[in-house]
């Protein structure tokens, strides 16, 4: 089945190229913009900036002249970060304005002044002015504090310590950040405070849940209950009306042959009266036949009965059974309108459940009609052994006396055409008996074969409705947990907020002689090492363990715009739901593979972003392409059009809580939440350790997710084959197409 969709998408020119095309949208899709990103920070020099030097020289009583703008100005050009041209004010205004420059940096008039006032004991901070028009960038913030970082670095290589004393009048700034930080703290209580509240709400809502459920299950128990007994009544029915078919052949059978015999004897009869020379043995005959017939007619008579009371008893139970349909299907009504399901799903089961009686309906106003015709049969085999014992007396008589002979053959002749008439109409009674009874034993099975139907359809229902209590169970003790834990974050933020008042306090206030004793250790230079496990060593290589798991997904969606989920011949021909689902599966998978080998090669070969470990990332590429394949297979599987809009809605959701760029602690905690559940978290996590050469420690664990993830969506997309068995209206003309 994969081979024929494989050589169905290749089975023209356009096609192939539509195939090709969507090997290569992960490769656009990740390349073109890692390759645009490759490293940013890396070709700043490339990015033109304004400065201008508006600093005047200043003369200090301590330190004398100090003019130390251009000389700022100067390293800035030497250091080559930016390509820095220095203008002045109205041009760097107008160029910030019109997009000519990033940003600009103005030296004022008064920054040597402001610094020689640290020798002078007349502190006065040395002012900076960052112009910056993030509508034009708005990277150009971030991009701006790389300039602070070079004028910091200026000031520390040109500036006395004196210039560096003034720095510490930023304690004054870091005391009033942290008061606010206080004042957060306290709002930060006040609102867990309140959320600690409604989790408790939640908790008692989804307790009230859980005894609904309990309910729920209870109903459905006993709808287990009665459909057993349904189906045990309907067997019973379907064995009492194989009994009464059998008596009613056998019926059938006597009556033929009793005809015969009435023929024979009517035949008789008539030689009787026309040679009354032999009428003496012939009545002494005649009476010891009708002395048999007697017996026989009373045999019949009885058997007849016997089959009436029967199928008295059939009548009885059927409308009994009837009556009993009403009464369960008034109490299904009532379960599940305690059940909360929807009016539409309810709807659904009461239809299926009318289906099922119609038959029921059918049969029992048959057997009814059949009761009174068994009644009348058994009535008219009564009458024939009485006109047999009638017979016995008058052949008894025509022994006794011939000299009536004549007149005694006659009416003979005559009773026994009644008894021929009455034998052929227990003949067609006997028939029209077996014919019924054959029809209510073919009613009465196919009632048995709904009542077992409504009983597994039931039984499902009681397997969903547990499943549903499951659930319950354990969204209460979530919320319950939940509480608790806001409990002890409530705990936490009142602890935060007083510890940052006390902190408060600890900030020193120093006085002139303080700031210049520090600031000779400031102006000092200071030696840091960076220390990392694992470095991705470009902003593109940081970037690309992101966007290789977004290409993989969109590699995996497009695809389904050309890929059939499921092969409807395959389905069509009753093949196995999980050989379908796999057969549909490995196309597409095989497609993935291809589209990350091309995007992989991309980008480390024409990007030329360094992956140390190919292989490995190779292999946990496509394990992540594979498995976003199954997801989207799975969704497309179950709800065709509104799957694939899924799909899309779901790469949106993991772009915003997969972090990709910032830590994903950084996330709102809903998206936290979720971080944790979907799979792309687990694919960028992995390939960062494989990327960067990180140890591989979570690298297992993330494969096990992807491939929990693969393995589920592979058995829902079998149990979409299955359920796809049975065709719909919807599924031969849904209401969305794409």
């Amino acid at each position: 089945m994969a081979l024929s969709e494989w050589r169905r998408l290749t089975s023209g020119k356009w096609p192939t190229l539509a195939v090709i095309a969507i090997m290569l949208i992960p490769t656009l899709y990740a390349g073109l913009y890692l390759w645009a990103n490759r490293d940013p920070y890396g070709a700043l020099s490339q990015v033109k900036a304004a400065i201008v030097v508006q600093d005047q020289p200043a003369k200090s009583q301590n330190s004398g002249t100090i003019h130390v703008g251009p000389q700022i100005a100067h390293n800035l050009k030497d250091d080559g970060s930016f390509d820095w041209q220095e203008v002045d004010a109205d041009t760097a205004a107008r160029g910030v304005s019109d997009g000519s420059y990033v940003f600009s940096l103005t030296i004022p008039k008064d920054f040597s002044a402001a610094l020689a006032s640290t020798a002078d004991f007349d502190p006065t901070r040395a002012p900076l002015i960052l112009t910056t028009n993030e509508a034009n960038n708005y990277l150009s913030s971030t991009i701006a504090d790389q300039v602070l970082t070079r004028v910091t670095r200026s000031i520390e290589q040109n500036v006395s310590e004196q210039a560096a004393s003034s720095f510490l009048l930023g304690f004054s700034t870091i005391h009033q950040q942290i008061k606010k930080a206080g004042e957060g703290a306290d709002q930060l209580h006040t609102g867990l405070v309140t959320a600690q509240g409604g989790a408790g709400k939640l908790a008692s809502g989804a307790d009230q849940l859980k005894t609904g459920t309990d309910t729920l299950v209870d109903g459905t128990g006993k709808l287990v209950t009665g459909a057993g007994q349904l189906v045990t009544g309907t067997g019973q029915l379907v064995t009492g009306s194989g009994q009464l078919a059998d008596g009613t052949s056998s019926l059938s059978t006597g009556a033929n042959r009793l005809a015969t015999a009435e023929d024979q004897l009517l035949s008789g009869q008539k030689t009787l009266n026309t040679g009354i020379g032999t009428a003496r043995t012939g009545a002494s005959d005649l009476h010891t036949g009708a002395v048999k017939l007697a017996s026989g007619a009373d045999q019949v008579a009885a058997g007849n009965q016997q089959i009436a009371t029967l199928g008295d008893k059939i009548a009885d139970a059927s409308q009994t059974a009837h009556g009993q349909l009403d009464t369960i299907r008034a109490d299904l009504v009532e379960k599940l309108k305690d059940s909360g399901l929807p009016e539409a799903t309810q709807q659904e089961i009461l239809a299926k459940l009318d289906e099922v009686r119609k038959p029921l309906d059918d049969l029992n106003t048959k057997v009814q009609q059949d009761r009174g015709q068994l009644d009348t049969l058994a009535s008219g085999s009564k009458q024939v052994a009485t006109g047999a014992h009638q017979l016995v007396e008058g052949s008894q008589k025509l022994v006794d006396g011939l000299g009536t002979a004549q007149s005694g053959s006659s009416q003979l002749v005559s009773g026994q055409q009644q008894a021929r008439d009455g034998a052929y109409q227990l003949k067609d009674g006997a028939a029209k008996a077996n014919s019924g009874a054959q029809q209510l034993h073919s009613g009465a099975q196919q009632v048995d074969t709904g009542a077992r139907q409504l009983q597994t359809g039931i039984g499902q229902a009681d397997g969903g409705a547990r499943k549903l209590q499951t659930g319950a169970g354990q969204l209460a003790t979530g919320a319950h947990d939940l509480q608790k834990g806001l409990g002890s974050a409530v705990t936490g933020s009142k602890q935060l907020a007083d510890g940052l008042k006390e902190g408060l306090g600890s900030i020193p206030d120093l006085d002139q002689d303080d700031r210049d004793a520090t600031a000779s250790t400031i102006a000092s230079p200071i030696k840091t090492q960076d220390v990392a496990e694992a470095k991705a060593g470009s902003y593109g290589a940081g970037l690309a363990p992101f966007f290789c798991c977004i290409g993989a997904w969109v590699g995996a969606y497009v695809m389904f715009l050309l890929v059939r989920p499921l092969s409807r011949r395959a389905i069509a021909a009753r093949q196995g739901p999980g050989r379908t689902a796999l057969a549909g599966w490995l196309t597409p998978a095989a497609i993935a593979v291809a589209q990350v080998l091309i995007m992989l090669t991309i980008v480390v070969r024409v990007v030329d972003i360094s992956v140390l470990e190919s292989v490995p990332v190779l292999l946990f590429l496509a394990l992540t392409a594979v498995t976003f394949v199954a997801i989207v297979h799975t969704l497309n599987a179950w709800l065709g059009p509104v799957g694939q809009l899924l799909g899309l809605v779901l790469l949106v959701l993991q772009l915003a809580s997969a972090g990709g760029t910032f830590p994903w602690q950084t996330l709102p905690t809903a998206l936290q939440a979720v971080h944790h559940v979907l799979p792309m978290s687990y694919a960028v996590d992995g390939l960062r350790h494989l990327m960067y050469g990180a140890p591989l420690s979570d690298v297992p664990m993330d494969a096990l997710v992807l491939g929990v993830y693969l393995i589920a969506s592979l058995a829902l997309t079998a149990a979409a084959a299955y359920r796809r068995r049975i065709w719909k209206v919807a599924d031969i003309k849904p209401e969305i197409a794409l």
